[in-house]
């Protein structure tokens, strides 16, 4: 519970004061609660370091002595427990008898400043029954401060802290409360500068408002704004009429682009034409070719062909004249023939006659 509502902007009075003794954390049944650590950061930059720090510290030796007031109460048995609820009833009884006593001590505490809450705690008494009490106990839990008997002359009071360690913490907790002091008038501070800017820019708008409220000066921004209007109105005249130029101008470039588009289509036919007909001249050029090589053909086969007859001719000739020559030899041959048969047919009178064969 010590920490369970710690704030940055909190009172540190609260948060001391919010310990009674009932707190689970005091008597240690609690478990590990994390420490305040944002709230020594929240200072402002401009702090001495050692106001920086006092809440940090004050805040470590608060954990540090409430850890020890647990050990203290755990090793506490049963006995010990039946005997502090004899000691709260003897207290309230006491209580009860002396009301004026404990209105004067919140009235003294009201007056002194130093608590913005009332403590709920209240030191322990003897078994006596003697309601004996201070202000250190009042500012602190019970738990802390132990419930060691008191000397009549010493006034110091019985904790489980050693005079020097609560001298050591009562310098810590004032260090602390400095410290959120100056920061409390830092802020106040600031909020100061910004209500005075505040109320300079108020003063200014309040001018600017009497300013523009007279007529001597409303008068000629009146006319001002009458001639602005009149060459708006011009403008816009203008510029309707521009905007209608514009729109032809688009419906120009439309029909300029859609003639460009055709244009653009027949440069492509064009340029297929142009292909085909470079295809074609090139064909036709290769059968150019084609037809001198085959007439350069025709030529040689010509002459190779008049060659041809000139040798038939020749040849038929020759032939003509074996021919004839062959004739001739059969005529003679023939001739031969004859005297041949002749002569046989000569011969043959003396000898038996027989026919000779003729071929």
């Amino acid at each position: 519970k010590f920490f369970a509502y710690w704030e940055p902007e909190d009172d540190p009075w609260e948060v001391l004061c919010a310990n009674c003794p009932d707190c689970p954390f005091i008597h240690g049944a609690s478990g590990n609660v994390p420490l305040p650590s944002a709230y020594s950061n929240s200072t402002q930059e401009g702090e001495e370091p050692h106001k920086r720090n006092a809440v940090a510290e004050l805040t470590s030796y608060l954990s540090m002595a409430l850890e020890r007031a647990a050990k203290v109460q755990t090793s506490k048995g049963e006995d010990t427990a039946e005997e502090e609820e004899e000691e709260e009833r003897r207290d309230r009884a006491a209580v009860r008898q002396s009301p004026r006593s404990n209105q004067a001590e919140e009235t003294q505490g009201m007056e002194a400043g130093s608590l913005q809450v009332k403590s709920k705690v209240k030191r322990k008494t003897k078994k006596s029954g003697k309601a004996k009490s201070s202000d250190a106990a009042e500012e602190f839990p019970s738990a802390v401060l132990g419930t060691g008997e008191e000397s009549e002359g010493d006034t110091t009071p019985r904790t489980i802290l050693s005079k020097e360690e609560w001298n050591h913490f009562n310098i810590l907790l004032s260090n602390a409360v400095k410290s959120m002091q100056s920061r409390w008038n830092s802020q106040m501070t600031t909020a100061d500068n910004k209500l005075d800017n505040l109320k300079i820019k108020v003063q200014s708008l309040q001018n600017r408002t009497r300013l523009v409220a007279r007529g001597d000066w409303l008068e000629p921004k009146r006319k001002e704004v009458e001639a602005i209007d009149r060459e708006c109105e011009e403008k816009r005249k203008v510029s309707s009429s521009l905007q209608e130029e514009i729109e032809g101008l688009q419906r120009q470039a439309e029909e300029n682009r859609r003639e460009l588009e055709l244009l653009k289509n027949q440069e492509a036919l064009k340029d297929e034409w142009d292909r085909k007909v470079r295809e074609a001249v090139e064909e036709v050029e290769e059968l150019q070719d084609t037809k001198s090589r085959l007439e350069g053909e025709i030529s040689e086969l010509e002459d190779h062909k008049q060659e041809m007859v000139d040798q038939a001719e020749s040849d038929k000739e020759r032939i003509r004249q074996d021919i004839t020559s062959l004739k001739a030899s059969k005529k003679e041959v023939e001739n031969q023939m004859v005297e041949l048969e002749e002569s046989i047919q000569r011969r043959t009178k003396v000898s038996p006659p027989h026919r000779l064969g003729r071929r």
